[in-house]
């Protein structure tokens, strides 16, 4: 943790958001994993990341959307099984809280960054 990282949100939806990206990457990724929070300003910056194959450059403009796959859905049952709904709901909370979500995957590690305010206007 870097900066002022206090804010008020929903600790349940923001817990919600952090355990999805995790999962996803566990899932996805492959090698060291890494989780930053950065406090600047009234922003707070989440940043979730993992090595692994990228993402398909092509895949990136609908990866937040309900029951996509940015290439194949991923095994049927066991630990990895999943709906596709992780990420979009990760970007509902997000936007929920007035913050915004992007992913970035080059050079053998894919980044997810949720930036939203320390003291958002409302939240659910």
């Amino acid at each position: 943790m870097t900066g002022e990282t206090a804010g008020k949100w929903d600790r349940a939806r923001i817990g919600q958001l952090l355990i999805n990206l995790l999962v996803n990457a566990v899932q996805h990724g492959a090698g060291n994993i890494s989780v930053d929070a950065l406090g600047h300003g009234g922003q707070l910056t989440l940043v979730v990341s993992n090595e692994g194959n990228p993402i398909p450059a092509a895949a990136l403009p609908t990866l937040f959307d309900p029951l996509t796959w940015a290439s194949r859905p991923p095994r049927q049952s066991g630990p990895s099984s999943s709906m596709g709904l992780g990420l979009y709901i990760s970007r509902c909370i997000a936007h929920a809280h007035n913050g915004t979500i992007q992913a970035r995957s080059k050079d053998g590690r894919t980044t997810f960054t949720v930036q939203i305010p320390r003291f958002p206007s409302h939240v659910l």
